[in-house]
């Protein structure tokens, strides 16, 4: 009798944490898939900027004359094309995530995604650095002081740009993560001792 009692019971346990290990991950895929609209979202809003640049940069550098304003457009043309790159790889990559991973993965994509834009963010501080350095290098070179204020204005504006959009992409991530992944992650708690794995959810 007792026997079939434990059983039994085991049974019941068994179905309990099945039931919420599914209901876990279905919080968790539907997580993953508001991570991946925020990063369809801005590489669609890199890409955009990036083709803006190519088609401004180009008409920009084939009408100006000759001085600060060709060489502006003609880096913007170039960052354009480069940021295109990596606007479209990123969107394709989100584009064809799985959008299902477990805790440890998800955990795992959220940090990433994060320092990832937080990095980026950094650098982007570097490229404005360097728009200043050339700027101040044309006033001491006058024959390359049309080229590099052009090119030094056009990596400000561009590195500023990147600068604000790793911050605010880092931002949302951030503030989704804190508002929909910890409180799963605080709900569930996994156990372990002498009676083996169990799962506490709270409602």
């Amino acid at each position: 009798m007792k026997k079939n009692v434990f059983i039994h019971s085991a049974i019941v346990f068994c179905m309990f944490s099945t039931g919420l290990n599914a209901q876990i991950q279905q919080e968790l895929d539907q997580f993953n898939r508001e991570r991946i609209n925020i990063n369809k979202t801005g590489m669609a809003i890199l890409t955009g900027w990036s083709l803006a640049n190519i088609a401004g940069g180009g008409i920009g550098y084939f009408t100006a004359e000759e001085g600060e304003a060709k060489y502006f457009h003609q880096m913007n043309g170039l960052w354009g094309i480069i940021n295109a790159a990596f606007g479209g790889a990123g969107l394709l990559q989100a584009m064809s995530d799985k959008k299902s991973y477990d805790f440890e993965k998800t955990v795992k994509q959220q940090n990433g995604i994060e320092k990832t834009f937080l990095f980026n963010s950094a650098l982007d501080l570097v490229y404005v650095t360097a728009g200043f350095y050339l700027i101040e290098n044309g006033k001491v070179e006058p024959d390359k002081k049309a080229k590099y204020t052009g090119w030094g204005n056009s990596i400000i504006l561009q590195g500023g740009f990147l600068c604000l959009f790793d911050v605010m992409m880092f931002v949302h991530h951030n503030r989704h993560g804190n508002k929909k992944l910890t409180p799963i992650i605080q709900r569930a708690t996994f156990t372990m001792n002498s009676d083996g794995i169990g799962i506490k959810y709270r409602f």
